[in-house]
């Protein structure tokens, strides 16, 4: 468990959840970079 959210976060993956996961920490407010290698994700 955190105790409060971060401020930034990289998350590394294209697939449905790690969309999924980025959505909802930009929506509490962390800013969110996502990596992926491929050229669209999901």
């Amino acid at each position: 468990y955190l105790d409060k959210l971060p401020e930034r976060v990289v998350i590394g993956g294209g697939g449905y959840i790690a969309v999924e996961f980025a959505g909802i920490l930009n929506g509490f407010g962390s800013q969110v970079t996502q990596l992926y290698r491929g050229p669209l994700f999901l």
